[in-house]
């Protein structure tokens, strides 16, 4: 049974992806121009807006990381290769907004740019992973 155990998971580990393959092809995806910070949060504001409680509380939105990104394949023997020819820029936001309480809390949300516009992860359906390290994604949510 051991034996029969290994030999199923080197099998499973012959499709996989190598970690350096994956980056390799990552960094030849095309990618948009960074859009300026500025035109960012200004996409971003009522995107988050809709998300909160009271839309008004907003405040202190800022970008706290950006980076390249792309869609993985997210098939069984291969879940880390891009999809596309294409990747998109992905931003973390930090922010602070109103609980039911009425106070201020910090939040933070996620948004992918694709083709002049801000998505939301469950909005394009796919998982999202960072260039550069496969470790970091971002998948829709089932709920």
């Amino acid at each position: 049974m051991k034996n029969y155990m290994l030999a199923l998971l080197g099998l499973g580990l012959m499709g996989c992806a190598s970690t350096e393959e994956v980056y390799k092809k990552t960094s030849l995806l095309r990618y948009e121009v960074q859009p300026l910070q500025d035109e960012i949060l200004r996409k971003a504001k009522p995107i988050i807006q809709a998300q909160l409680k009271d839309p008004d509380s907003l405040k202190n939105l800022t970008v706290a990381t950006s980076y390249k990104c792309y869609a993985s394949k997210m098939k069984m023997a291969d879940n880390v290769s891009p999809k596309y020819d294409y990747g998109y820029w992905c931003y973390n936001f930090s922010y602070q907004a109103t609980n039911t309480y009425g106070g201020y809390v910090p939040g933070k949300s996620t948004a992918v740019y694709y083709q002049g516009q801000l998505h939301s992860v469950n909005e394009l359906k796919e998982t999202i992973r960072k260039f550069n390290d496969i470790g970091v994604w971002h998948s829709p949510s089932t709920l």
